[in-house]
C-alpha cells in the first residue's frame, strides 16, 4: 500500500492495510537493498554499488532502505514479496541472482532464506535449493519445525515441481567462534550458525 502523511494519527491506515487479506493479482516485485550506514558502514559502503546494478535493470522496483538485519552478510537484497533474503550478494552477481530468482530458479548461492521462517526452516530450505533446484521461491515451503535435541530440529519440508513432494531434514545449531561481525562492531562475539546434517525425502 503506497500513502503518504502528514501526521502521526494517519499512519493508522497502514495499521488496518497490515490487517487486511492480500490484494488479488500480481503485484510487482520491490527489490530492497539496505544501505544503512548509519547502522553499519559495511551496509552503505557495499549495498549502495548493488541497488545501483539493480536499479540499472529494474529502476522502478528497486529501492535502497533502512536496516533489513544481519549485517555480517552485507550487502543484502529483500525481494518482495516473496521475503526472500540474498546476503553477501555483489555488483557483479547481483544482477544474474535476482533475474534468477524473478524467473523462478532461485540460485541458493547467496539464499539466506525466507523472512515468513525460522532460522533451522530457513536453513533447511536453502539446502532443498541447493540439491533440488532451479526451483521457484514459493515452490519449497516448511510444513513443521520441532526440536529434537537441545541444539538440533526438525524441519518437515514439502516442494513442486523438480523438488520431491516431502522432504526430511535435520538441522543443527552450532555456536560459531567469537568474531567481529560488523564493520562498527567494537569487540568481538559469537553468533549461531545452522547446519542441515541431513535431508531425504520421503517415500
Amino acid at each position: 500500500m503506497w500513502g503518504t502523511w502528514s501526521a502521526d494519527d494517519q499512519l493508522r491506515t497502514a495499521v488496518e492495510a497490515l490487517g487486511m487479506p492480500p490484494a488479488s493479482g500480481q503485484a510487482d516485485p520491490v527489490l530492497l537493498v539496505c544501505a544503512h550506514g548509519l547502522h553499519d558502514p559495511c551496509c552503505a559502503v557495499r549495498g549502495r554499488p548493488v541497488a545501483a546494478a539493480l536499479q540499472q535493470q529494474w529502476p522502478e522496483w528497486t529501492w535502497e532502505c533502512s536496516h533489513v538485519g544481519g549485517d555480517r552478510f552485507a550487502p543484502n537484497v529483500v525481494v518482495l514479496p516473496d521475503g526472500a533474503y540474498y546476503g553477501g550478494v555483489g555488483v557483479l552477481d547481483a544482477v544474474t541472482t535476482i533475474r534468477a530468482h524473478l524467473e523462478g530458479a532461485v540460485q541458493a548461492q547467496h539464499l539466506r532464506g525466507l523472512s515468513t521462517m525460522s532460522p533451522p526452516a530457513q536453513a533447511a530450505v536453502v539446502a532443498a535449493h541447493a540439491r533440488y533446484g532451479p526451483a521457484g521461491a514459493r515452490q519449497i515451503s516448511v510444513a513443521e519445525v520441532h526440536r529434537v535435541g537441545d541444539h538440533r530440529f526438525a524441519v518437515a519440508i514439502r516442494g513442486s515441481g523438480t523438488v520431491p513432494a516431502q522432504l526430511h531434514a535435520v538441522v543443527r545449531a552450532r555456536r560459531l567462534p567469537d568474531a567481529l561481525l560488523t564493520c562498527r562492531a567494537s569487540a568481538e562475539t559469537s553468533s549461531l550458525d545452522y547446519v542441515v546434517e541431513t535431508l531425504e525425502p520421503l517415500l
